[in-house]
């Protein structure tokens, strides 16, 4: 597995899989909600993300690791107590994984609920939008007030995914919520030769997706290193990894980057938990400031003006601390700076959505 810290975008947005029999037919990819893409737009631009990417042994947000010093709440927009129940139970395996991270969803019972009168939340999980995607990490706390969803597992609330689906979906998009991004965009894996290009670029920008070349490049094509770190081998059994049609590679599922669908926390995905998220809670506290004192470091060498590099810096700073119930906002940022909005550095999403689910691909 792949770890890399801001890069391209904030939220990771994961696709659907389609199975053997389906995977014949169409799939819809959509965008994601604009309100949500304009806020990760605006912290991507004020991170100067397409120069710092850091890479080690996962593709992990460090920035964007969550204090475990005190309990990291979940609750559900809705849902029976039955299914509640059942997501937390799936996605618990990552506290069992090994560090220290404490999901509290509640009791077992009756796992939280969302509203103004339960308390403050983390990670908020509904099923109203179309698709299955997370923020990642903390963005849920940075960029989305507590009456917004920071996870969506569409029609889990109607008609929920048989297994071994459901703990694939779950797991994985729980992996985003507490800091991982998708193990393909690892640049020591080898989807960027295994994939055929020409069919990807075809299909995507075609009905009904229309995604653009740098849509697609953005979403599939790996993320560089900066810091001169090594990246530990690519995981083909890591959760975060994409089921991607067999039709996207050149040599189908017998490429070294193919899976059917990984329903299981690998091996490399539980070291991810015990070097980023240490029993010892100090160990964890240091390993955020050490992201973010390996942040500064590389604004400091980038080539831009003393503004662009201090909004840089604030802003990260921000990532790391406790924050009020407020979306992203530049002037929070910029404070004395009057304001000052860099431009967008790359506006593509990669929410992968659907209107029937034997048409798409799930992780």
């Amino acid at each position: 597995m792949l770890l890399a810290r801001s890069t391209f975008l904030i939220i990771a947005w994961s696709a659907i899989c389609l199975d053997a029999k389906a995977q014949e037919y169409p799939f819809i990819i959509e965008q994601l909600p604009q309100h949500l893409q304009a806020r990760v737009n605006q912290q991507a631009a004020t991170l100067q993300v397409v120069n710092v990417g850091s890479v080690d042994e996962y593709f992990v947000d460090k920035l964007k690791l969550w204090n475990t010093s005190s309990a990291i709440r979940v609750c559900f927009f809705g849902g029976s107590t039955e299914l509640r129940s059942r997501i937390a139970g799936v996605a618990s395996q990552w506290t069992e994984a090994g560090g220290y991270l404490p999901l509290d969803f509640g009791s077992a019972a009756s796992p939280h609920l969302c509203g103004s009168n339960n308390g403050r939340f983390q990670i908020r999980v509904g099923f109203e939008y179309k698709g299955y995607w997370s923020t990642v990490g903390t963005d849920s706390e940075n960029l989305l007030t507590q009456s917004e969803q920071s996870m969506n597992l569409a029609l889990f609330n109607i008609n929920p995914p048989p297994e071994p689906k459901f703990s694939r979906i779950v797991l994985h998009e729980f992996g985003h919520a507490i800091g991982l991004q998708h193990e393909h965009q690892s640049y020591k894996a080898p989807c960027v030769n295994d994939f055929d290009w020409n069919a990807i670029y075809n299909f995507l920008q075609g009905d009904p997706n229309y995604w653009s070349i740098e849509q697609i490049d953005q979403n599939l094509k790996p993320k560089p290193s900066t810091s001169g770190n090594d990246a530990s081998r690519f995981d083909v059994d890591s959760i975060m990894l994409y089921s991607f049609p067999k039709e996207f590679y050149k040599a189908g599922v017998q490429a070294a980057c193919y899976t059917a669908g990984n329903s299981r926390i690998s091996d490399k995905d539980k070291e991810f938990m015990r070097k980023y998220y240490p029993s010892s809670v100090a160990a964890a506290v240091a390993v955020r400031n050490q992201a973010l004192i390996e942040f500064n470091n590389r604004i400091d060498a980038l080539s831009i003006d003393d503004i662009a590099k201090s909004v840089a810096k604030i802003s990260a700073a921000r990532l790391t601390s406790e924050q009020v119930d407020a979306p992203f906002n530049i002037e929070n940022i910029t404070g004395g700076l009057g304001g000052l909005l860099i431009t967008d550095s790359n506006n593509a999403g990669d929410t992968l959505n659907y209107f029937d689910r034997s048409q798409v691909v799930t992780p």
